[in-house]
């Protein structure tokens, strides 16, 4: 009953918290709100933080992809697309774990979805996903896919310290890729 009691209380707080994010004004670009602990602490787990960031809505073009990638110069960029209903993408996000934890200093997870993934779902599940997330408009969906022209997801971008896309992979191509290729760009 305190385990129920104590999650209802965080899920309001976060509520609260994005509320009050909004009505002061935020910073439209990039209101960001954090998830103060995870599923993952109920079950034992150290809690791993996951934000939630937006970019305005009426952003096109490359533009879109542009503004997700600026906050993050400096370091390299592993840039996940899926959705909530994709269990390639849900067993991806498992694999690549061990990736994370290794490079979690070094470099920068980024997750974005759109509209096609039921936004209380997605709120759900990012909760044991470490990392950025962005929940982006069907056109920016859209856009993105089409920009990296992409015909199914997952897809991943690597970007490096610049913002410059150094690959793309159309499904997931293995951890040992994506750890090797992003070893080399934290050099």
């Amino acid at each position: 009953m305190y385990n129920k009691t104590l999650m209802i209380m965080k899920k309001l707080l976060f509520m609260l918290t994005t509320v009050a994010l909004l009505a002061c004004g935020g910073n439209a670009n990039k209101a960001e709100t954090e998830l103060a602990e995870t599923a993952q602490a109920e079950t034992g787990k150290v809690a791993e933080r996951v934000y939630i960031k937006t970019i305005d809505s009426t952003l096109v073009g490359e533009e879109v992809f542009n503004a997700v990638v600026a906050e993050y110069k400096g370091k390299p960029v592993l840039v996940d697309f899926w959705t909530t209903w994709c269990p390639p993408c849900r067993a991806a996000m498992k694999t690549i774990i061990p990736v994370k934890e290794a490079l979690a200093e070094e470099v920068s997870f980024v997750y974005i979805t759109g509209p096609s993934s039921p936004e209380d779902t997605w709120k759900e599940m990012i909760k044991e996903i470490h990392g950025d997330h962005y929940y982006v408009t069907e056109a920016q969906w859209n856009t993105l896919l089409d920009q990296f022209e992409s015909q199914g997801i997952p897809t991943y971008i690597i970007v490096d310290k610049d913002g410059n896309v150094m690959n793309k992979y159309i499904g997931f191509p293995g951890e040992e890729i994506i750890k090797a290729e992003l070893e080399t760009l934290t050099k």
